[in-house]
Order: structure tokens, then sequence, then C-alpha cells
């Protein structure tokens, strides 16, 4: 009776994997398709020739940014709708966006550190340490905090 029960259970849970295997095979078919559709359309849409399909495909990343902000303000459809054209003009012109990422992130720098001392009052000349980029957000956090309490001693004195 025990063997029997033991049996039935063991058969039982084969089935339901077996069942489960095939339902990932399946599942893993489908994107593994999907992955070779997406990029063989990236492949067609970075050859030379294609400069209309390029640009067509980075006004409907723009629309589709667009789309998802359908319900927002100005600000905010601007942004999804630079959002969307950028990840695939970027997608189409992947040379130029590496390029262009390290300018942005060179400027992005210097920005920072000359808004940064700004909001410290160092003066132009003066000797300053370098000031560390953020590269987390707990140095993002410290940071925050630093320029905050800074801000609030220059707005609200401390009386004597």
């Amino acid at each position: 009776n025990l063997e029997a029960g033991v049996r039935f259970v063991r058969e039982e849970v084969q089935s339901g994997y077996k069942a489960v295997a095939d339902q990932a095979g399946i599942v893993g078919h489908y994107v593994e398709t999907a992955k070779a559709h997406t990029q063989s359309t990236i492949d067609m849409l970075n050859e030379p020739q294609n400069s209309l399909h390029r640009s067509g495909a980075i006004v409907v990343g723009g629309l589709a940014g667009f789309i998802f902000a359908a319900r927002g303000g100005f600000i905010k459809k601007v942004l999804y709708s630079g959002i969307g054209a950028g990840a695939v003009a970027s997608m189409c012109y992947p040379r130029q966006a590496e390029e262009n990422c390290r300018v942005v992130l060179y400027e992005g720098r210097k920005i920072f550190a000359v808004a940064y001392n700004f909001i410290k009052g160092v003066k132009p000349g003066e000797e300053v340490p370098a000031v560390p980029f953020p590269t987390s957000l707990e140095d993002l956090k410290y940071m925050a905090s630093d320029l905050y309490d800074e801000a609030k001693d220059l707005i609200f004195p401390k009386k004597k």
C-alpha cells in the first residue's frame, strides 16, 4: 500500500515536471526567436543605405516616448520623447552614441565641479580639493545632505 502511494506521488511529480519543462522550452523558443528578429532588425538599420529606415525608427521611438507620457505635462512629454528617440538613435548609431556619452560625461563632471564649488562659496582662483563625482546613491546622498546643511546655514544663520 505504501509503495503504491509513493509510486503514484513520484509519477505525478514527474508528469508535472515534464509539463513545466515543455512549457519552459516553448517560452525559451519564443525568446530566442524574438532575440533573433530584433538583432536582424538592428543589423538592417545599421546598414549604410538604410538612412530613411533609421530616421523612421528614431521618429517611432520618439512617438513611443510621447505615448508613454500622454497623461503627463509638457516637461514629461518632452523628456519621454527625447528618451525614446535617444534610445533608438543610440541603437542606430552606436559609435556616435558612445562618443557623445564620453563627451557628455566629461563636460558633466566639469560643470558639476563648477556648480559644487559655486554652492560651497569657493572663489575663482582659490585652491580647492578635487570634487569627487558621486558614483553611487550613497555618495549622492551624503553630498546632497552636505549641500543642504550649507544652504540652511546660509539662509538661516545661527544666532550668537
